[in-house]
């Protein structure tokens, strides 16, 4: 069994770097490579969405956002990436693409944001159920899955674009992920 630590996590980039002076700390085992690359990949999203939830946001609604868990109207509860203070407004935050690495349908990531489109359309109190997307192509494939009548009428999907310096951080992690992968993937077949 890994050994488990805890302290400043040496996966993420120091947080003060995009927040200010904010600290981050975690608990993560000492993995194989493999695995802490997809947890940076990981990690770098989770700070892609907490930009969007603290800065763009607040930003186009004008109000404070925050991660939590909400009443469902079946009876159960969701963790959602962004809910206002009122819960009026409750939103999903996704960094995905349209596509994968090696430029294939990126279907289970369709399939991902459906799912998310079932607990939105669930939560209760909502006024307004929003799918905040990152990826323009993404944006664009769920605007034509509308268009099509194969989403939720009452769900509004907007994308935020995130500062260049973030953008870049996302990008190279993900390169990274995808050639290890596909390193481990040869390996394995040959």
């Amino acid at each position: 069994m890994p050994a488990l630590r805890s302290g400043r996590c040496p996966l993420i980039p120091p947080i003060n770097q995009i927040y200010g002076d904010q600290q981050q700390f975690c608990l993560h085992a000492e993995l194989p490579q493999d695995t802490l690359l997809s947890w940076q990949t990981l990690a770098f999203q989770l700070q892609v969405e907490d930009w969007v939830r603290q800065n763009w946001m607040p930003n186009r609604f004008g109000t404070r956002f925050s991660r939590e868990r909400v009443k469902l109207r079946s009876g159960g509860v969701f963790d959602f990436d962004a809910v206002n203070d009122d819960h009026t407004i409750i939103a999903t935050i996704s960094t995905s693409g349209a596509r994968t690495a090696t430029g294939n349908q990126g279907s289970g990531k369709l399939l991902k944001l459906r799912s998310d489109m079932l607990f939105l359309m669930l939560a209760e109190k909502a006024k307004r159920r929003v799918m905040v997307l990152t990826e323009p192509d993404m944006h664009e494939q769920l605007k034509n899955e509308a268009e099509a009548g194969r989403m939720p009428m009452e769900i509004e999907v907007v994308c935020a674009e995130i500062p260049a310096e973030l953008r870049a951080k996302l990008d190279a992690a993900r390169k990274v992920a995808v050639s290890e992968m596909t390193v481990k993937a040869a390996k394995a077949s040959g």
